[in-house]
């Protein structure tokens, strides 16, 4: 591994890793700075104090343009120091606002940010910024756009009425409060629908849906785990949709649709 760094004409180079701060001084000046990794600098060698822990000898350097590169055994000695360093660390989650109370080490704290349920949702509604937690966001959509939604309740049958040109239902469950999306689109073959739930992509919470569609005698049917996104939009359903096909289609132009959403992920419990 080469590790190179500025070496410009000044009293000292900082070099910020992460949290980790390089400090290079010229000779005389200081060879450790707190509990951050220090370091003497000299012209055509260096003296590194990693802590208290660790002194490495002094060696020749190379330099090109102003540029110093660290020999393999100094960057090799540095970057597992460093990584000890980084692994002692521990740092909030950036979601604590959101209600996140973890604090994890440096080197985790990216997986675990990915992974947090606690992660922002933002308000489905057309012209709405508002970005908190799911809970804030549900309260928040009650409150401020009850009339906006469709409520609905978990394992029962809830009948809609969809317009050719209506891209969603916005569908709010009337116990918990948790909102679901119905998201539909015209394709050359027929309609397309499915269902989203609002909440962090991590939500270890899963739901599902029975979606069948109807004209006379004949009826289509989906049944599919729901996908929890935290940044809805809307757009044509990709995935775990229905295809409802043109011929079914009622002469007012609309889709007679009936939606069930379980409580419980039924499909991935039965291995679907």
């Amino acid at each position: 591994m080469e590790l190179w760094i500025t070496a410009p004409h000044n009293e000292m180079l900082k070099l910020k890793l992460g949290p980790v701060v390089l400090y290079f001084h010229k000779p005389g000046k200081c060879s450790g700075v707190g509990s951050c990794i220090g370091a003497t600098v000299a012209y055509g060698c260096l003296i590194v104090t990693v802590g208290d822990s660790l002194m490495l000898e002094e060696v020749d350097l190379m330099a090109s343009n102003n540029m110093v590169l660290l020999p393999q055994t100094i960057s090799e000695a540095l970057g597992s120091a460093i990584e000890k360093v980084l692994e002692s660390i521990k740092v909030p989650c950036r979601y604590t606002k959101y209600g996140c109370k973890e604090t994890v080490t440096y080197s985790k704290i990216h997986d675990h940010e990915r992974m947090c349920i606690h992660s922002p949702c933002t308000c489905p509604l057309p012209g709405c910024v508002f970005t908190a937690s799911s809970e804030c966001v549900y309260r928040h959509v009650r409150l401020r756009h009850a009339n906006s939604t469709t409520r609905f309740s978990f394992n029962t049958a809830l009948v809609i009425s969809l317009e050719m040109n209506e891209k969603y239902v916005i569908l709010q469950e009337k116990e918990e409060g948790i909102i679901f999306t119905l998201n539909h689109d015209v394709d050359r073959l027929g309609s397309v629908v499915n269902v989203n739930c609002i909440g962090p992509s991590s939500s270890k919470r899963g739901f599902s849906y029975d979606l069948i569609a109807r004209n006379g005698g004949c009826s289509v049917k989906s049944q599919y785990s729901i996908e929890s996104v935290s940044n809805w939009c809307p757009c044509t359903p990709r995935k775990a949709f229905l295809l409802v096909p043109n011929d079914m289609v009622g002469s007012r132009r609309r889709i007679e649709l009936q939606l069930s959403i379980w409580k419980e992920d039924r499909y991935v419990l039965l291995g679907n």
